[in-house]
């Protein structure tokens, strides 16, 4: 995947038959003195080409020859073009039949794509009281009586200022009957995770159902070139010295079958970024999508600073993944509280290689950071980790 903005990166090329005897990526099944692979810009005059050579560490690797390495252009047209002489022996590599194959595909940046710096999130994630819930008795006299909702309101203006956000005592009247108050979120700003497992009214109404507020969903609003938003690819980055949030669910499981029985190795996670998967252009959503996104609170699983990357891609890509995996898809456009899972897939594989299998595409990049404050039912990081290799330890791994 071609990325705007960043240096062309790895082509991988790999056998479509499988080895006789297990894979050895130091074993080249391409002849790379009669093979070459190029990226090729066509938009622009004369058409700029980067080079690929193969890597020595791991076969299947294609790296940038030295001098031609360039970055993915907004808007930019390419191709790639490889002429391949491989060894498609079965039983390889004892023997050996050597055949010349070409692969051709092309592909696109969007032309104009950003999300914008402002997300709009319900007030549960804007103050910690809220985040947590109130009691259901406070809820039910202030609903019934204006002085009780007057001195809940200045109650909650003394923690953390509602009328700073926006909020009045009408909001906050519609919040207690289960209504949805949005209001706007800057990126970088500070936010607190939902915990609060009453039952409201989904605001989307595909979904007859009530939902808990922890299921509650931010909105994104994206700058995008329509013809060629072919839908998004997202990722989730996290701080890994931070700590992991045991989300309502979790601690739903937890209830029934006691702390003892949550082990924290398999809460663990490697690395510091997930990726959740793919929306088509064409997807259910929420009114105005794609231009509008909704992100459910429950995808946020960590504390600390939160980034979530958008790869707007062209379609190709999105009929590809789903082609393999139908819970590949996400939903961003707000079914079931933003964390539906498509029940199919394609009936047919696809693929935009000409001659082989798999994918060339490109994406246009852009994200928006939180600093995201968990007030309980939380695990550090690092225990985790430590937890994680202590398990690994008495496997023998």
């Amino acid at each position: 995947m071609l990325v705007q903005g960043k240096p062309f990166d790895t082509l991988w090329i790999e056998r479509p038959l499988t080895f006789a005897n297990g894979y050895d990526s130091s074993a080249a099944f391409i002849d790379s003195a009669a093979s070459r692979a190029l990226v090729i810009r066509t938009d622009a005059s004369p058409p700029e080409t980067v080079s690929y050579r193969m890597s020595s560490s791991n076969t299947r690797v294609w790296l940038p020859e030295a001098g031609s390495a360039d970055t993915a252009r907004q808007g930019g047209r390419y191709r790639l073009q490889a002429w391949l002489k491989w060894d498609a022996a079965r039983e390889y590599p004892q023997r050996h039949e050597w055949r010349t194959d070409t692969l051709t595909a092309v592909t696109y940046v969007q032309r104009h794509y950003a999300i914008r710096d402002t997300a709009w999130a319900p007030i549960e994630s804007l103050h910690p009281s809220l985040s947590l819930g109130l009691p259901p008795a406070l809820t039910a006299r202030a609903l019934a009586d204006s002085q009780t909702l007057g001195r809940l309101y200045d109650s909650l203006e003394a923690i953390r200022s509602l009328s700073r956000l926006g909020v009045e005592k009408e909001d906050l009247r519609v919040y207690l009957a289960g209504g949805l108050v949005l209001r706007p979120l800057t990126k970088g700003d500070t936010a607190f995770y939902i915990f609060d497992p009453a039952k409201v009214t989904d605001p989307n109404p595909a979904n007859p159902d009530p939902i808990g507020r922890y299921s509650r969903q931010w909105r994104f609003v994206q700058d995008l070139d329509r013809r060629d938003f072919g839908g998004l690819a997202v990722a989730y980055a996290y701080d890994t010295a931070q700590a992991r949030i045991l989300d309502p669910i979790t601690q739903s499981l937890r209830s029934i079958f006691g702390n003892e029985k949550v082990d924290t190795a398999g809460l663990y996670q490697r690395g510091h970024i997930r990726f959740l998967g793919i929306t088509g252009k064409a997807d259910p959503g929420v009114t105005g999508y794609p231009d509008t996104l909704a992100w459910g609170n429950r995808n946020l699983d960590y504390t600390g600073r939160d980034a979530i990357y958008f790869y707007a891609v062209d379609s190709l890509y999105v009929e590809y993944q789903r082609a393999f995996n139908p819970s590949f898809s996400i939903s961003l456009g707000g079914d079931r509280g933003g964390n539906s899972r498509r029940a199919a897939n394609n009936a047919l594989h696809y693929t935009n290689i000409q001659g082989g299998d798999g994918y060339f595409s490109a994406a246009a990049l852009d994200s928006f950071t939180v600093q995201l404050i968990a007030l309980k039912d939380t695990i550090p990081v690092p225990i985790l980790h430590a937890a994680s290799i202590e398990r690994d330890k008495r496997r023998g791994n």
